[in-house]
């Protein structure tokens, strides 16, 4: 009865762009630069921020209007990097003194009135290192939109500047004045460490603004709501018909026409003007379900899609945007229904920078890792995951690693075997591996190589094995769930309800290994347990960020054991013994992968009736070693893509 409801028949149903899709459509609607604006930010937040940025934002607070219009502007700053060679400790400073300081620039919307703090949208717009104790001018040209200032940021800074003022004390008082060393309360703290002790900071002495320095006039906006020529009331049904045709990704019917010709009139008829009139006839376009769904017109038979149908779907799976111009004019043309046509413009799509949506959608959804953040790992044992902000480093590992495979044409195998992956300076630190990137190009992602085995493929990223974990603690339950479902594809179903939850505090068990194995004592445990603990078990070598470790105790007395048998009886120890053990099954990965691109692209779930075409797009990249883009290319020209 379950799968009865919840099937659609193999058809897609109507479903609404998501948060991403309605950004990206929007920028490209409207061609408004989304830096600075978030028409989403009502939406329902992808998870909870977990920031102290007391220090960390570093306002203009002279300038509280922000600049008058949008533009590129320069920043002259005069600055000095201080005390990277402080005489505290690593537990007072808590920072990497052996890298130079680097001071970004995030905007600020002096509307929101608190520049001091974390606000909802503020990219990093520009970075440079700064020389120690000298003290020099730095240029740098940002993008600024009107009422935003600049914010100036340390990026590798401390994370926990409140807190330091008050281990300065504690470890190290003999650095202040001998009359400033028992100061009560925070205030009196920061006054003595402020002014006499040796905190690492950039210190900036003088600000510079001009410009802007880059301004297009009409806006891009404007030329593409207005066309090349003033504004004309006759010109309204012309360009009204212009914008609902893309906005919709498909020519308006004569029926919508007039729906929107209607809104126009009717607020002509209540008093406004021509031009307040159109832009609420605009706003009506952008509330139709026409705009905010995708709903594909198909034929007259209702099953396969038309031209406009195909590009509409190609471009949101592979650019997660409306069809561009080179799309649209083809399904147009009606030329979209040619397979070669339809797989030239794949190759073309996947090898724009537009694809770089695609990456990210599908690996959030694949791989979960728009949940990465969601259960914050723990400040006090994690506190480099806050102070270097590696939550987006993480995602942009696994992004770029994915992006050289499609470039590649790679085998989607590499997915667990590779041996290499593409870090940062802050990743390469947790990893290990900092000798093989240069301080000196910190914020940069090089391609590195892992001479341990134990850190390979999506099994090694920081990304996999922190979203894998609640962030406190990690589970051979929760990872062997993971990795059983993500990689193997296998649905796990829900423990019985009469069974109770795993207690933590089993008496005379000294690992989770040993809790586990009293757990299984129950038969309809046992019966899933086994398939996914040993999986779990092998990847206990890794903390709930990422980190290698050989002990689960900081008193070292309780070593991890990362070995397991798999149900087929094939032995394991660590997580590259395991990968070589699913590689003998690498139908089962491959497969996987494939009904996740599918249904990425159609987005609905894959179903039983879909089998036999999934199985020829497996069947027929065997022979190459199942090339990823060649993977794509087949689950686009399938005949389930060309299916309403």
């Amino acid at each position: 009865m379950r799968d009865r409801t919840i099937s659609t028949g193999g058809q897609t149903v109507l479903r609404r762009l998501t948060r991403r899709e309605y950004r990206n459509t929007v920028r490209d609607l409207l061609a408004i630069d989304m830096t600075m604006f978030d028409p989403t930010l009502e939406f329902p937040a992808d998870h909870p921020l977990n920031d102290k940025p007391e220090g960390a934002y570093g306002p203009l607070l002279a300038f509280p209007s922000g600049v008058p219009v949008d533009g590129t502007y320069e920043v002259r700053v005069l600055a000095q990097a201080l005390h990277r060679d402080t005489p505290y400790t690593q537990e007072t400073a808590l920072i990497d003194l052996a890298e130079p300081f680097r001071m970004g620039i995030r905007p600020g919307n002096t509307a929101i009135g608190d520049m001091v703090h974390t606000q909802p949208i503020q990219p990093l717009l520009a970075e440079t290192t700064i020389k120690d104790n000298e003290l020099a001018w730095y240029t740098l040209k940002v993008p600024l939109d009107k009422g935003f200032a600049p914010r100036f940021t340390f990026e590798n800074g401390m994370h926990d500047v409140r807190g330091a003022y008050g281990r300065v004390l504690r470890n190290q008082k003999e650095s202040l004045p001998p009359d400033l060393r028992e100061s009560k309360g925070i205030v009196e703290a920061r006054k003595a460490v402020i002014k006499f002790g040796y905190l690492p900071q950039i210190r900036i002495h003088e600000v510079r603004l001009s410009g802007p320095i880059e301004v297009q006039s009409p806006t891009p906006s404007q030329q593409i709501l207005l066309g090349s020529k003033p504004f004309e009331p006759n010109r309204v049904p012309e360009l009204l018909n212009g914008f609902a045709s893309r906005a919709y990704r498909r020519p308006i019917t004569k029926q919508e026409s007039a729906g929107l010709l209607s809104v126009y009139e009717g607020r002509l008829a209540v008093g406004h003007s021509p031009l307040e009139a159109y832009k609420d006839a605009i706003k009506a376009a952008m509330c139709s379900p026409a705009f905010l769904y995708l709903s594909p017109p198909d034929d007259s038979q209702g099953l396969r899609l038309t031209d406009h149908g195909i590009a509409e779907r190609l471009s949101y799976f592979l650019t997660s945007t409306m069809p561009d111009d080179s799309l649209r004019k083809l399904a147009d043309n009606g030329r979209l229904t040619d397979v070669d046509v339809l797989r030239s413009e794949t190759r073309r799509l996947l090898k724009s920078d537009a694809s770089d949506a695609f990456i990210a959608d599908f690996l959030d959804s694949w791989l979960n890792l728009r949940s990465l953040g969601s259960m914050p790992p723990d400040p006090k044992d994690s506190q480099v995951y806050y102070a270097a902000g590696l939550e987006p480093e993480m995602k942009q590992e696994t992004r770029l690693f994915m992006r050289d495979l499609i470039a590649r044409n790679a085998s989607v195998l590499e997915f667990l075997r590779a041996d290499y992956s593409f870090v940062n300076r802050d990743l390469a630190k947790l990893y290990g591996i900092a000798d093989q990137v240069p301080a000196d190009e910190a914020a940069k992602f090089h391609r590195v190589q892992f001479k341990n085995n134990q850190r390979r493929g999506l099994l090694g990223h920081a990304s996999v094995l922190t979203v894998s974990a609640n962030g406190i603690e990690t589970s051979p339950v929760i990872r062997g769930i993971w990795l059983i479902e993500t990689i193997l594809g296998t649905t796990v179903p829900p423990p019985p309800d009469d069974v109770p939850a795993l207690d933590p505090d089993i008496r005379g068990a000294v690992s989770i290994r040993d809790q586990l194995a009293k757990h299984r004592e129950s038969a309809a445990c046992n019966q899933c347990h086994r398939k996914f603990d040993p999986l779990g078990f092998a990847l206990e070598g890794f903390d709930p960020i990422g980190r290698k470790r050989e002990f689960y105790d900081s008193k070292q007395k309780i070593r991890i054991d990362s070995s397991g048998v798999l149900p087929g009886g094939d032995r394991f120890s660590g997580p590259d013994e395991l990968l070589k053990s699913l590689l003998k099954r690498e139908e089962f990965f491959v497969r996987t992968l494939a009904n996740r691109l599918l249904s990425q692209a159609l987005g609905r779930r894959i179903e039983a009736l879909d089998r036999p075409a999934v199985d020829r797009i497996v069947a027929n990249l065997k022979a190459s070693e199942y090339r990823l883009a060649d993977l794509i290319i087949a689950v686009v020209t399938s005949e389930l893509f060309q299916k309403r």
